[in-house]
């Protein structure tokens, strides 16, 4: 996606602001970006959004499910 089609989801936010969480998702190799005439054109890349599912939010998913059958048990015992 161009850079100001990604900063229209997100209105209230600047878009300079946009930009520069854009630039550090690239250093961070997240996202790739390519140039097409004028226009910067976004991307994720899948293997680090891979690594950062299944290394650091791992840790968090039994925390997560704990926390969805709790949920789901009050909200049945409402009925």
């Amino acid at each position: 996606m161009a850079a100001g089609d990604i900063a229209a989801h997100f209105a209230p936010a600047s878009r300079p602001g946009i930009s520069r969480h854009l630039r550090v998702l690239r250093e961070c190799g997240v996202v790739r970006c390519t140039r097409q005439g004028k226009e910067r054109l976004y991307s994720v890349e899948p293997e680090p959004m891979r690594e950062i599912r299944d290394g650091f939010l791992a840790r968090f998913a039994d925390t997560h499910t704990r926390s969805l059958r709790a949920l789901r048990g009050r909200v049945e015992d409402l009925d």
